[in-house]
């Protein structure tokens, strides 16, 4: 059984704590923090660590997640996690990491980055076909020659720039696909790793929740 199915019970995209959860401290510091009946506040913490941190969450490879999780879950624009809010949030991601869960998250990352430098190479390319096509016009309206000259090189300029732009253009676009390919496989090895290993996310989840049931039944028979 994943962590998150240990800790969380999900509806329409909402997480409800467990009772396992519970006896985490810092889950039980978020849930203090909130002192109204409804524990709207609290309810809001958990859906910000659970769509911040799952992969499969509908958020988790959004390039602006963060911002789109508070929007949809908080409410708030200028909306910041408090410290008990990220000490939960921490300690969930330490119970819930694998090497192959890493792994992933660096692939995004990278997938993020080279898409910001494609679409950087991209706008700048444009804009020097802007600045060569008004060249032209100011080369037909010129009349000295010496003018004509100094277009002609400013020109010559703009399109060496434009074919190093194009050369990087080539380098990025195989890059990127690679980067999405290994993307691809990576989430195919996150599944396997936390459906079918033992890795040490799964250890302490079950130490967790067999320590809770002990307790639990530690009490009934106090109570017999």
């Amino acid at each position: 059984m994943k962590l998150k199915d240990k800790l969380f019970t999900m509806r329409h995209d909402q997480p409800y704590l467990n009772p396992i959860g519970i006896n985490l401290p810092e889950f039980a510091k978020l849930w203090d923090m909130d002192k109204t009946t409804a524990k709207i506040e609290y309810a809001k913490g958990l859906a910000y660590i659970y769509h911040m941190w799952e992969y499969d969450s509908p958020y988790y490879d959004r390039k602006d997640k963060e911002a789109e999780i508070i929007r949809d879950f908080i409410g708030k624009k200028r909306w910041k996690p408090n410290k008990k809010l990220i000490a939960a949030y921490d300690k969930y991601k330490a119970l819930d990491t694998t090497a192959e869960k890493r792994a992933l998250d660096a692939s995004v990352a990278s997938c993020d980055a080279i898409a910001d430098d494609l679409s950087r190479v991209r706008q700048d390319t444009a804009q020097l076909e802007r600045v060569i096509t008004e060249i032209d016009i100011e080369i037909k309206r010129a009349d000295n020659i010496d003018r004509k000259v100094d277009l002609l090189t400013m020109k010559m300029e703009m399109q060496e720039k434009q074919l190093k732009m194009s050369t990087a253009l080539i380098k990025i676009i195989p890059q990127l696909e690679k980067t999405i390919e290994t993307t691809i496989s990576l989430r195919k090895k996150v599944t396997t790793a936390i459906y079918k290993g033992e890795s040490t996310a799964n250890i302490i989840g079950e130490f967790l929740y067999d320590k809770l049931m002990d307790e639990i039944e530690y009490e009934q028979s106090q109570n017999e």
